[in-house]
Formats: C-alpha cells, structure tokens, sequence
C-alpha cells in the first residue's frame, strides 16, 4: 500500500482535478484557509486513493486466510460475497463521482440565494 500511496502523491494535482471535474459548472472552487489544510487533504486523498487501490488485494488475503477454515459447500457462498462485495464497493465509488454532481447541482438550483 506504501507504494501505491507514493504512486498517487506524485499525482497528487492530477487526482485533485479528476475529482473537482465535475464541479466546474456548479462555480465551485476548492479553497484553503492554511498550508497545512492544501497538505493534509492532498495526503488524505492518496490515502483513500491508494486504499481503494489495494483494496482487491486485501479482501484477497483476508480470503486467502479463511477459506482453509470454510467447509466446502460455504467457500461456493463466500465466493459469491466476495465478488458481489467487490462489485458493489466499485459500483458505489462510480455512482458517487457521476452522481453527486447532478444533486449539487439540482441542491445549488434550488438555493439560488446563496
């Protein structure tokens, strides 16, 4: 995970604009009060990104672990846990980035006033 962590902090900036893409027709802009601020949500955001990253490969190890422990009627039930897990776990990061734009907006729409 170290590695990975590396990986996405020497693209730290590419990542900001990947996530903030969505937001530019809301006229929102990201803004930091300190310099600390700038550096703790840019290592908080590799933390997450590395995490889900690894995440395969450690829902792999976990299984890996437990599967001697698991007759052999239940490994064919916690296979299918695993991958409609893992399936699910992606899908919910994809609707998050497609979707919460569409609700900020309809949300920004509505409370023009701000």
């Amino acid at each position: 995970m170290g590695a990975t962590f590396l990986l996405y902090f020497t693209v730290r900036g590419t990542l900001m604009d990947w996530l903030l893409a969505p937001c530019p027709r809301l006229n929102v802009e990201v803004m930091f009060l300190s310099p600390e601020e700038a550096f703790f949500t840019a290592l908080k955001l590799c933390m997450m990104m590395a995490l889900m990253a690894v995440f395969p490969f450690i829902l792999r190890e976990i299984l890996c672990l437990l599967l001697p422990l698991i007759h052999c009627r239940d490994k064919k039930v916690f296979y299918a846990l695993g991958i409609s897990s893992l399936s699910l776990f992606y899908l919910g990061i994809f609707t998050g980035h497609s979707l919460l734009p569409l609700i900020l907006s309809s949300l920004f729409k509505e409370n023009s006033f701000m």
